[in-house]
């Protein structure tokens, strides 16, 4: 599975070799070029500019997405076009919304909205309708997305009123379905049928001009059957489930959407798992998580082994059950381990809490015990000897009580820090285990960029090769650093730095007199800030080792880190090589002068070429 894994992250990197660019690359480069022509019309550059964000790199790569669709609000902006500016602004939110991050995916929708709203539509109305319902409803998938299930039931109606109102029958069957699966997720099962049933009556109802469906609607229609289906499965009508799984099963099918097949062929099992029907659980959960794993589907690969780890435990294989379960926690703490870290830190302080409240309580009822004693006792001095015998045996009552508690008390205490300080080894390991194993796989991927590149002759793409393998050793790096320190979460810049210069000169087996002038201040970087800054210094830092030093024998490269505020940095990197030219610095289009103002955006920051002799850049950027 890890195999397949790595050529398909090396597919587009030994396509170079065949001199055959792919579709994608040849759509890219079309619509860059659209953007760069001055001759073209305002409005072809922007669709270019749109198209780079949304259809290039939204899904596959979302910072770049951000990066264009920023480029497009601004050409936009400075043409006074609302709407533009706003589907701008929609393409960035969907940038954040992928990457996870729906503080500021909710920050772009809203500004995407005022926009819209603000917007004169094409019958000279203000407000663009479409738009406002589009991120209307992009803000009811956010909120549900963090739980908010009220919030995002209001951004959802307020979105099929205007749906509704346009007669965008689509837009509503998308919408419908959405609030039928909340519904569904909060038990509200009767709510929750009328919704996907209203879905996919619409959908049933979008045709083309010549009576047929088209693939989008085709797969709307599958989803809300899909959902549909396991409503009756939680109702217990399981054969009204199972007939409406294998009918969304037949659509999925025929438009070959292979996520949608695997999660119905799991929703399937779970339905032959509810009648025990274990052979044919087996048997669907066994196609899902082929499909999965063909697919690198992640949470498929998840569900099924899940659904198989239940089947094979009711059948007695206990053999394969235990299979089963190890895949599962497998693709479970892949899913996590972006928490993992966070997590141990939070239960270190809540134990230290938890365990001051117990501290406290203890002392609290000892206390109260002894004063109860001290005053019984001074009582007992007036009173009888039958009362001093009461009063005393009560005194002891109540002192044998307080013990019995601190003694209570402290075996929960203990077993709790047994179980805490336990599982914080075994995450602890298991990060460690995560960084370890992403840095092998990242020197592999870099020994077969370099085993292909030996058997290519052209020097410019060996070149192209050489850079790649830089480019994953910047990276590779930061995870052995990680794996090799105590802290996963952030790194020791100044170790990480020397470190990666070191190796970037080394791989360059440079025969001149260079120095290194590195002065690096000990301070620590999350991996957010860490990774583009490193794949920053690996390009500049290439640059020179390369072409700087072409026609002389001497020559620095420096790299000066200074702080110059809270979480403000400042940073002077190049050489005193032999610089570039005017003219060939207006005409650096390079993938690595691309790669530098994408990360640089990023980091939130700013690069300027000095004017000093060499070529020496400034940057100044936030820590995240």
């Amino acid at each position: 599975m890890k195999c397949f894994f790595f050529l398909l992250l090396l597919i587009p990197i030994l396509s170079i070799s065949q001199d055959r660019p792919n579709e994608t690359d040849k759509k890219r480069d079309s619509l860059y070029a659209i953007w760069k022509d001055g001759s073209e019309l305002d409005a072809n550059r922007m669709i270019a500019l749109d198209k780079l964000a949304w259809d290039v790199y939204l899904f596959s790569n979302p910072d770049s997405a951000f990066y264009y669709a920023e480029k497009y609000y601004n050409y936009a902006k400075s043409k006074g076009l609302k709407r533009n500016m706003a589907s701008a602004r929609t393409t960035q939110g969907a940038s954040f919304y992928l990457r996870g991050d729906y503080k500021k995916a909710t920050k772009y929708y809203l500004l995407a909205l005022s926009l819209y709203e603000n917007s004169i539509d094409n019958k000279g109305e203000k407000g663009y309708k479409p738009g406002i319902s589009s991120v209307l409803n992009n803000l009811g998938m956010i909120h549900k997305e963090q739980g908010d299930l009220e919030k995002a039931i209001e951004y959802y109606s307020k979105s099929l009123v205007i749906k509704k109102a346009s007669n965008n029958k689509r837009g509503l069957a998308i919408t419908l379905d959405n609030i039928g699966d909340i519904y569904f997720s909060e038990g509200i099962l009767d709510s929750a049928k009328i919704f996907l049933e209203k879905s996919i009556e619409l959908y049933k109802t979008i045709k083309n001009t010549d009576g047929t469906y088209n693939n989008r609607n085709r797969l709307g229609f599958a989803s809300a059957t899909n959902k549909l289906g396991k409503v009756y499965k939680k109702e217990g009508q399981f054969k009204k489930a199972l007939t409406l799984h294998h009918e969304s099963l037949i659509i999925f099918e025929k438009i070959n959407d292979k996520e949608g097949i695997s999660s119905t062929e799991i929703a399937i099992s779970s339905v032959y798992l509810a009648l025990d029907n274990k052979q044919k659980a087996i048997k669907h959960a066994k196609i899902a998580l082929e499909i999965a794993q063909l697919s690198g589907f992640v949470k498929q690969i998840e569900s099924s082994s899940k659904s198989l780890y239940l089947a094979y435990s009711k059948k007695g294989d206990y053999k394969n059950a235990l299979k089963m379960i190890q895949l599962n926690r497998l693709m479970s703490d892949s899913i996590k381990n972006q928490q993992s870290k966070e997590d141990i830190i939070k239960q270190e302080y809540q134990y230290k809490y938890d365990n001051r409240v117990i501290e406290d309580s203890i002392i609290l009822a000892h206390s109260e015990a002894v004063s109860k004693a001290q005053l019984e006792a001074k009582n007992l001095k007036i009173s009888n000897g039958k009362s001093l015998l009461l009063l005393l045996c009560l005194g002891i009552s109540l002192l044998v009580i307080s013990i019995g508690f601190i003694f209570y008390r402290y075996r929960v205490v203990t077993k709790q820090k047994s179980i805490i300080q336990k599982e914080k080894e075994m995450r602890e390991n298991m990060m460690q285990e995560i960084h370890h194993r992403v840095k092998n796989n990242m020197q592999i991927i870099r020994s077969l960029l370099r085993l292909q590149s030996n058997k290519i002759d052209d020097t410019k793409i060996v070149s192209m090769f050489e850079e790649c393998q830089n480019r994953i050793l910047t990276m590779a790096s930061i995870h052995e650093s990680m794996y090799q320190s105590k802290d996963f979460i952030k790194i020791d810049i100044s170790d990480y730095l020397n470190l990666l210069v070191k190796k970037i000169a080394a791989s360059h087996k440079l025969q001149n007199n260079i120095d290194l002038k590195l002065s690096i201040p000990n301070v620590k970087f999350k991996s957010e800030t860490i990774v583009p800054l490193g794949l920053i210094i690996n390009e500049i830092m290439t640059n020179s080792f390369k072409y700087a030093f072409n026609e002389q024998n001497t020559g620095t490269v420096v790299l000066e880190l200074k702080e110059m505020g809270k979480r403000e940095f400042e940073m002077i990197i190049g050489d005193n090589g032999i610089g570039m030219s005017k003219n060939e610095e207006n005409n650096l289009h390079s993938l690595g002068q691309e790669l530098i103002e994408i990360f640089t955006e990023q980091l939130n920051g700013t690069m300027e070429r000095l004017k000093e002799p060499g070529t020496m850049f400034k940057m100044k950027f936030k820590e995240a």
